[in-house]
């Protein structure tokens, strides 16, 4: 008998855009934020797709290790599901879990990591100029709870991240970021 166990952890969605966007009073998750000499990239809208999603990788495992919570593995199915996620909000202009219409796990289910006994949270974000960087969607998702909490969970054990970049909500130079959590029993 297959059992399918989903631990489903959304985040509140976040927007960030040139000029407005979230600010932040404290600094309170400020310490968790790897330095640029630990995870490059992550200021740099100028580096590769790969480069930026790379940083954000890095950045994940250092918060988590700050945490002492064990480093995520890079799973290339949900790094594909990411992938596919971000795309379906920039191409649908749907910035919201169930982008185009679809349910929230569709492509983690439809790449093959949502099978048997499994569990997922995603985070999502975007914005545009340096409000699209790897470094400020990570400390926007450290000063969000629904974000900081799937970045802490301790049983996800998986990790994938997409970054697409393009035209979104008015703004040429848009990053879509989906950040996908999950463990298979």
């Amino acid at each position: 008998m297959k059992r399918t166990l989903v631990s489903i952890a959304l985040s509140v969605v976040l927007v960030l855009a040139a000029g407005g966007g979230t600010a932040f009073a404290g600094t309170e998750y400020d310490y968790l934020l790897a330095p640029t000499s630990v995870c490059p990239n992550q200021m740099n809208l100028a580096a590769s797709v790969a480069a930026q999603e790379q940083a954000m990788l890095c950045m994940l495992n250092y918060v988590r290790s700050k945490k002492r919570l064990p480093v995520l593995a890079t799973r290339s199915l949900l790094q594909d599901s990411s992938n596919l996620k971000s795309l379906d909000i920039l191409r649908c202009a749907d910035f919201r879990h169930q982008a185009c219409g679809r349910e929230t796990f569709y492509h983690t289910k439809r790449v093959g990591y949502a099978q048997g006994c499994w569990g997922a949270g995603e985070n999502i974000a975007w914005g545009s100029g340096t409000r699209g960087s790897a470094r400020s969607i990570m400390r926007a998702w450290l000063y969000s709870t629904g974000h900081r909490e799937n970045i802490f969970k301790s049983s996800f054990r998986d990790k994938g991240v997409g970054l697409v970049k393009g035209r979104f909500a008015g703004y040429s130079n848009a990053q879509v970021w989906t950040n996908q959590f999950g463990y298979r029993c």
